[in-house]
């Protein structure tokens, strides 16, 4: 009887096969303009003009920042540098985000071509007047610079009220919050603040926070899902710890932390709340095997951005008990 022969050829190593949350189906190779294929997916112009206006407003706030160039601002220009990191950049990001992932949750129709093209005219007609302030009335300013995220919110929004879509509502009322953020923005350069409030700080806390709620929910749906799906194939053994309670408090804790900034900012209560939400996000993320994806840097970053959100978090809470600066917790 003969030996038996082993394998001659190594084990291939697990491939991280998911479904892709941004995957659409093969567009016609003419597209939209031909063979122009920019305004064929939502990401597509959103991505590329969030990379470009990263670069271009750094080098601009570093200018402005050490006195090189002077814009006329009517506002101060630290607030407008935090106006453009949020409602500028980060909206492209999300607008690019919604625009793809909408259609397949709901099986709607993606937004492309020449609607597509109004909305990247809105994004770059917002950046214009804001840039644009000393030859502006500031009037058309603030309707300028909100019309793109107003049309991008009813745009997205109809198609998650259907009832048949109900685990998507969330991502409503976190587009009405960064209306209104962006909009208390705005009023406070008008002076039209009342109760001798700092609405601009607020506004730009509530747009901070409903971001950080919108990572809190797709970093709690994507990353374990991804995470699950790689190390599955390594070793069907190990799972990835998921538990609904939990993430009910997760998400609790993290809408507590925006309606707390709204109503009494910067104050032991927000502490508190941001370092339980911090905890709580510790321990969502304890349960996803981030170690084991360290071979995967697609993955791995998901696990590092999310716990950037963790330490973000304490910051602020450390931030509120008067511990650190609140600029160093802004910023983190």
């Amino acid at each position: 009887m003969s030996a038996p022969t082993l394998p001659t050829t190594p084990p291939q190593r697990p491939t991280l096969h998911i479904e892709d949350p941004f995957a659409r189906p093969p567009m016609p190779p003419s597209g939209f303009l031909g063979g122009f294929a920019l305004f064929n997916y939502g990401f597509r112009p959103f991505f590329f003009l969030a990379g470009l206006f990263a670069v271009l407003s750094v080098g601009v706030w570093v200018l402005l920042y050490t006195g090189h160039v002077a814009l006329g601002l009517e506002v101060p220009p630290a607030r407008w540098h935090a106006h453009e990191m949020l409602f500028g950049y980060t909206m492209a990001a999300v607008a690019g985000f919604f625009l793809t992932v909408v259609p397949n949750w709901t099986r709607v129709s993606a937004q492309k071509g020449p609607v597509l093209v109004v909305l990247t005219v809105l994004w770059l007609l917002g950046r214009l007047v804001e840039w644009g302030q000393s030859v502006l009335p500031y009037e058309a300013v603030m309707v300028g610079d909100l019309l793109f995220l107003v049309v991008l919110s009813a745009l997205v929004a109809r198609p998650l009220l259907d009832p048949q879509h109900r685990r998507q509502f969330v991502f409503v009322p976190i587009l009405l919050c960064l209306i209104v953020g962006n909009a208390l923005m705005h009023f406070d350069a008008l002076g039209l603040a009342v109760l001798d409030i700092d609405w601009g700080r607020r506004g730009l806390m509530l747009g901070l926070d409903a971001t950080v709620v919108l990572i809190a929910v797709m970093g709690g749906r994507v990353t374990p899902s991804f995470t699950s799906s790689f190390i599955g194939h390594a070793d069907p053994s190990v799972k990835v710890r998921q538990n609904p309670t939990l993430d009910r408090f997760v998400m609790a804790a993290t809408w507590a932390v925006l309606v707390v900034d709204l109503v009494w900012p910067e104050r032991w209560l927000g502490g508190a709340v941001a370092l339980v939400a911090a905890g709580l996000h510790g321990l969502r993320l304890g349960g996803w095997q981030s170690r084991r994806t360290i071979s995967n840097p697609i993955l791995w970053v998901l696990h590092l951005g999310y716990l950037w959100l963790i330490v973000g978090l304490g910051v602020k809470g450390m931030a509120d008990f008067g511990l650190i600066e609140q600029a160093n917790a802004l910023h983190a």
